[in-house]
């Protein structure tokens, strides 16, 4: 058994889809990826500068003193900062991927809009 597929109407495609349409333009998108990356290298500045600024990584911070509740507090320190640094790297994985996506999308040719659909002519189309 074989179907038949005719092309939508405007009316029907914009049934199926809501009516709703975005249009870019790819100089915008190529803005944007250009600032995301402008972003993205300052974080990373950033991080290094919290790092550098002190010369010890924020996760071996020594103790402020020799009690116990001195070695749990920059026990708790470390921890947090391994965990900022591992959100970070994830973080920064998906903005390089975000700005990736919106540069090759800058490329790609535009989707088509209802406007550019054709209704089906009964008549031709059977």
């Amino acid at each position: 058994m074989t179907s038949s597929h005719k092309p939508l109407t405007p009316q029907q495609l914009k049934s199926v889809v809501g009516g709703s349409f975005v249009m870019v333009k790819p100089e915008v998108l190529s803005a944007a990826a250009g600032n995301l990356s402008d972003v993205a290298a300052a974080l990373s500045a950033a991080n290094i500068d919290a790092v550098n600024s002190q010369g010890v990584p924020t996760t071996s911070l020594a103790p402020a003193g020799t009690d116990e509740v001195s070695a749990a507090v920059a026990a708790q320190f470390a921890a947090h900062a391994g965990m900022y640094q591992a959100v970070s790297a994830q973080a920064g994985a998906i903005h390089e991927q975000f700005v990736n996506t919106l540069s090759t999308s800058s490329g790609s040719p535009q989707p088509a809009t209802v406007a550019d659909f054709q209704p089906a002519d009964p008549k031709t189309d059977k």
